[in-house]
């Protein structure tokens, strides 16, 4: 874990992967540009927010967000922000995605 992403070690983030896209989930570590994140769900889709800073302070609207995973590790990471109670209260609240 670098000095710069440690004080966000074991809270809930947003992460952007190059090649994964777009996840929310517990800090668990971060190596180079890998990133593992705990009790992780996939943003596949999402209205309501313009940019990933909007989703890490408010959340979103009516989305397609996937099943939590209990551990995952995403690669190519390229943007990592923390996200507000309200963001989290709202994430959490989102139902799972299926087809």
């Amino acid at each position: 874990m670098d000095k710069l992403t440690e004080e966000l070690k074991g809270k809930m983030v947003i992460v952007r992967s190059y090649a994964a896209g777009v996840y929310f989930g517990t800090l668990e570590g971060k190596e180079g540009s890998e990133v593992k994140l705990a009790n992780a769900r996939n943003i596949w889709h999402w209205t309501g927010a313009n940019c990933l800073a909007d989703i890490a302070d408010h959340g979103v609207t009516g989305d397609k967000i996937s099943r939590t995973i209990d551990s995952l590790i995403l690669t190519d990471v390229c943007q990592i922000m923390p996200l507000t109670v309200k963001a989290i209260e709202n994430l959490n609240s989102q139902p799972t995605w299926t087809r």
